[in-house]
């Protein structure tokens, strides 16, 4: 008989209480829709397992810029020291 008293008078000192209309509180934040995803399955050097790898459009064309810079980096290196 008491345990239920107990828990009840738990739950009630617990509960979350509601705004009254005339309070000025802030309405909670809208979500922020989840941007959307370019999976692409790789597979990595010396590894026979693919690998799924999502990121977004943005994500994507950083990696791409990244990698093109690199790669000519690399050129540059080369062609400076074969002449």
């Amino acid at each position: 008989m008491i345990l239920p008293l107990l828990l009840s008078a738990g739950l009630l000192m617990s509960a979350e209480t509601t705004p009254a209309a005339g309070d000025s509180a802030t309405p909670p934040a809208a979500a922020a829709p989840k941007p959307k995803k370019i999976c692409t399955t790789t597979t990595e050097l010396g590894s026979r397992l693919p690998v799924r790898v999502c990121r977004t459009p943005e994500e994507a064309a950083a990696l791409a810029q990244a990698s093109k810079e690199a790669v000519q980096d690399l050129q540059k290196v080369g062609a400076a020291s074969s002449k």
